[in-house]
């Protein structure tokens, strides 16, 4: 892991267990092992810092879900692989799950960063529209039924520490029975 992934990844911890404004710059360099200045060098601002956070958390998170997603499977099929990728990486990589949790609505991530990385998540949101077009969901705004998936998805990685395919299967079913038509 290099300098900067070492500052993303310890910022990350501390914003989660701390908050964005009790986090000194100074703790953050000094538990990530390296210089302040050096932390400086890759980030001009906390502010910066925190939205290199986010982009890196939703990259990983978007990596994840995408893997085994193709355009071309059914709406069933496409949702349930996305689901199902995603909460195996919620419960592997739950500190960037809650981070991004916790800021998701903050008033620190700023415009840019979000669509930076809202950029990526449009393949899934077609996933939905294909979904309502066909009526195979219920008539309801794409971007509600996006919400809707990721409260599941947080009460889900939020109660279990390890996910088995049984609880994958009754999650999927949920999301499921909520969304279909």
């Amino acid at each position: 892991m290099d300098k900067k992934e070492k500052i993303i990844n310890t910022a990350i911890k501390l914003f989660v267990a701390q908050g964005f404004e009790n986090t000194p710059t100074s703790q953050i360099s000094k538990e990530a092992g390296v210089a302040t200045g050096t932390m400086f060098h890759h980030f001009k601002t906390k502010e910066d810092l925190i939205n290199a956070s986010y982009i890196f958390a939703k990259r990983s998170m978007l990596e994840a879900v995408t893997k085994d997603f193709s355009d071309d499977d059914p709406v069933r099929e496409s949702t349930k692989k996305i689901w199902c990728s995603l909460l195996k990486w919620g419960v592997k990589n739950k500190l960037l799950s809650d981070f991004i949790q916790k800021f998701y609505n903050s008033v620190y991530i700023s415009k840019i960063a979000r669509s930076e990385v809202e950029k990526g998540f449009e393949r899934i949101g077609m996933v939905f529209v294909k979904g309502v077009k066909d009526k195979t969901f219920k008539q309801l705004p794409v971007d509600l039924l996006g919400e809707l998936t990721m409260g599941n998805y947080y009460v889900f990685v939020n109660k279990y520490s390890t996910i088995d395919a049984k609880i994958l299967q009754k999650s999927f079913e949920v999301l499921w029975d909520m969304l279909k038509k």
